[in-house]
């Protein structure tokens, strides 16, 4: 009786180890495909912000490499560079990396310039800073005395200033015809007009 007694125990027992064992191995399992949705989740919005700034990139690019002008798309990010004139004076100057754009024809104006203080390895300079926004000069749109300066605002400037290789900002360069003008100084830029596209 006593053998019988002790043999129900024993399965009792045996039940309810198999039990909190199936309860503990079916929650390690649910929150192992909750963790799995969350980082597909989280791939899944990366990529989404990845298409959202390439999205139409270049739909409306008119640059020639031949007349080396007219509009083309970009996405990339700025970077600081010094830049020295011949009578010794320093700026410091910001170039623009290009990460992506359909453009061949941008991309073989800048392979063109190879050496060329403005321009880097697909890069493209945007100007210096001056009073704490982005300056320029440009002779493609020449005033009287050769030469025209352009100001980003203070937010655009902080735009592109506060762009990385995480952070891309997407810009629309448009470069008219040079038409002649005088010495261009330090923060000189190839580029005639500079606009910041919001593609949220």
């Amino acid at each position: 009786m006593k053998s019988k007694v002790l043999v129900a125990s024993i399965c009792s027992v045996i039940v309810v180890i198999v039990g909190l064992f199936s309860i503990t191995r079916m929650a390690n399992k649910a929150k192992m495909n909750n963790q799995s949705g969350d980082q597909s989740t989280s791939e899944t919005t990366t990529v989404e912000s990845t298409k959202s700034i390439l999205d139409g990139l270049g739909d409306n690019d008119t640059f020639s490499s031949k007349t080396e002008s007219g509009k083309v798309e970009v996405v990339g990010y700025a970077y600081k560079k010094t830049l020295s004139d011949y009578d010794g004076n320093s700026k410091s100057y910001i170039y623009f990396k290009i990460m992506n754009t359909n453009s061949k024809e941008f991309l073989k104006y800048l392979k063109n310039l190879k050496g060329n203080s403005f321009v880097g390895d697909e890069a493209i300079g945007l100007g210096c800073m001056q009073k704490g926004q982005l300056t320029y000069y440009n002779e493609n749109d020449s005033d009287k005395d050769g030469i025209y300066d352009y100001t980003f605002s203070e937010e655009d400037t902080n735009t592109i200033l506060h762009s990385n290789r995480d952070n891309p900002v997407r810009l629309l360069l448009n470069k008219k015809k040079f038409t002649g003008g005088g010495e261009a100084g330090l923060c000189y830029s190839h580029i005639t007009t500079v606009e910041i596209v919001n593609v949220n």
